[in-house]
């Protein structure tokens, strides 16, 4: 009997000492699945039940200041992302899965509701022409050979149109053994700035292999540069002409044909 009533004493004051942190853990237990901010729990004693009790409250708090930095971190990345232009990916080496950026979804004219290219199919976006180049950076950077992926590559739009990129990327983990298992990147679109690249080739082309007769002046009339028909029509040498006016053809030296 004695036993008995020890054995009852020991656990109505075990009850009495923990019921408050009992309560309080229940409490913070449907808080979190409520989503509700975690609140610290009262300290009801001084002796080693309250003391624990600060300890959670400190590890709590120390938890809250860390997660509010991640936020904070997270809120700055994304700006700067976003400011940029730039859509994000996300490569899960392993799986083939990639996640996107809003933008990245916009850049390439998908909706909310569409589905995304996995990796495989990502790779079947890319220009044939740019594939092999393309396949040849990233290699390079899984094996450890280049310290960021970069290619400039035409990439297939949800429409069928292709849009020109820049790629850039780099590995954030590897497995124990080495294994690369995901890498982080982002896809700028440069479509203007070939435009404008594959305009001033042409410009150049025609420039050099023209039959007539072309001279670039600056505004005050000075000549910059000439193509050999100049040359050949006015018996002035290039470095001849390069800094004269083209009063110069009137000195009657170059040729009247």
């Amino acid at each position: 009997i004695l036993s008995l009533l020890a054995a009852l004493l020991v656990r109505w004051m075990l009850s009495r000492q923990l019921a408050p942190m009992l309560s309080a853990a229940q409490a913070l237990s449907n808080r979190s699945q409520a989503k509700q901010q975690l609140l610290p729990l009262p300290v009801t004693s001084n002796d080693e039940i309250g003391a624990l009790i600060r300890g959670f409250n400190h590890l709590l708090a120390t938890l809250e200041q860390r997660e509010e930095a991640l936020k904070d971190s997270q809120f700055r990345w994304q700006f700067a992302i976003d400011g940029s232009g730039d859509g994000v990916w996300d490569w899960q080496i392993q799986s083939g899965q990639v996640n996107y950026s809003n933008r990245w979804r916009r850049m390439f004219g998908y909706d909310e509701q569409d589905s995304l290219p996995n990796r495989q199919e990502w790779l079947s976006r890319i220009h044939p022409h740019d594939q092999l180049a393309s396949a040849t950076a990233l290699q390079a950077h899984l094996d450890g050979n280049s310290p960021v992926y970069i290619a400039q590559l035409r990439l297939r739009c949800q429409d069928g149109s292709y849009k020109w990129v820049s790629s850039r990327g780099m590995l954030v983990s590897r497995s124990a053994d080495g294994q690369p298992l995901r890498m982080i990147g982002t896809h700028t679109d440069i479509s203007a700035a070939k435009h404008n690249e594959a305009k001033l080739q042409l410009a150049a082309s025609v420039f050099t292999h023209a039959h007539e007769g072309i001279m670039i002046t600056t505004a005050d009339g000075c000549i910059i540069d000439v193509n050999a028909a100049v040359s050949r029509i006015t018996g002035y040498g290039h470095d001849q002409l390069i800094g004269q006016n083209p009063r110069i053809f009137n000195s009657g030296r170059h040729n009247q044909e």
